[in-house]
């Protein structure tokens, strides 16, 4: 008899949540444009390095070899950005290590655009650390503003990251063709400034 109506309570709560869910998605639709404008700031410079770092290189001179190696380095810099990210923004904010990632990034990109020999090996650790550093701290953001729906959060801003990284990755190949590819890195490093205004824009519970 306790059991009987077991089925059908937990089909209502489920209609209850999916009808809650869509209003917190509607609810949630500016902050998740924030979102998408935080993750294309970052995606720009990012699939510019990882999808054409070894092209970049080569046609600036350097050999196969250091071409090749580069991109391990941003990768291995990125793995280890990406781990330690989500602990120091335990400790300063969520904000704050956005804003240091939304300054630095950029900056960092501008300084390996015009770093040569020695020098390009300790930026492009540097800026490795930087440009995956916001992914997890990002995720955290969306768990936490949308904590009662964390999978439809979840799923919301990880589409929005293959689209963004998708679009992006067309764009600076079609700025290389016309530009050149350096042209192109300083055009994406100029893009990522406007993450700036926009993690100032975030308001931290």
């Amino acid at each position: 008899m306790r059991l009987k109506n077991i089925c059908k309570l937990r089909t209502i709560h489920a209609v209850n949540k999916k009808r809650s869910a869509v209003k917190a998605i509607r609810e949630l639709r500016g902050f998740f444009l924030l979102i998408a404008g935080l993750t294309f700031s970052r995606a720009i410079i990012t699939t510019a390095l990882t999808a054409f770092l070894p092209t970049y290189l080569t046609d600036q001179g350097s050999s196969l070899w250091l071409a090749g190696i580069s991109l391990s380095i941003l990768e291995l810099a990125g793995a280890a950005g990406t781990f330690a990210s989500g602990s120091i923004s335990d400790l300063i904010g969520r904000r704050n290590m956005l804003l240091i990632q939304a300054v630095g990034a950029p900056l960092l990109m501008v300084l390996f655009i015009f770093s040569t020999g020695f020098w390009l090996i300790p930026v492009l650790v540097t800026l490795g650390f930087f440009i995956f550093a916001s992914t997890p701290v990002l995720l955290a953001l969306v768990q936490e503003k949308a904590h009662d729906y964390p999978a439809v959060a979840n799923g919301i801003f990880m589409t929005l990251t293959f689209i963004i990284g998708s679009f992006t990755i067309m764009l600076i190949g079609w700025l290389s063709d016309w530009l050149g590819m350096k042209n192109s890195y300083l055009i994406a490093a100029v893009i990522s400034f406007s993450g700036i205004p926009l993690v100032l824009l975030i308001k931290e519970n």
